[in-house]
């Protein structure tokens, strides 16, 4: 399992924080997961299908987090 320095850790937002404790972390990133949602308006906004959603930016999701464990590569 990859490891992140505990500082970086402590500044994330606790919605990302919960998955890792559930689900552990990978070497990978959000933004090559398949659960990764773009979704477009005037914006485009990431959500995770596997988390909590809604229309407030408070569930927004960042491509660069460190993925948590229910990671599985989006297919071309």
């Amino acid at each position: 399992m990859f490891k992140i320095d505990e500082p970086i850790i402590k500044q994330l937002p606790v919605r990302i924080k919960a998955m890792y404790n559930l689900y552990g972390r990978t070497n990978d990133k959000c933004g090559n997961c398949k659960y990764l949602l773009r979704i477009r308006y005037q914006n485009t906004y990431f959500k995770c299908s596997r988390t909590k959603m809604s229309a407030s930016n408070a569930t927004d999701w960042r491509v660069g987090w460190q993925s948590c464990g229910l990671f599985e590569r989006k297919e071309n």
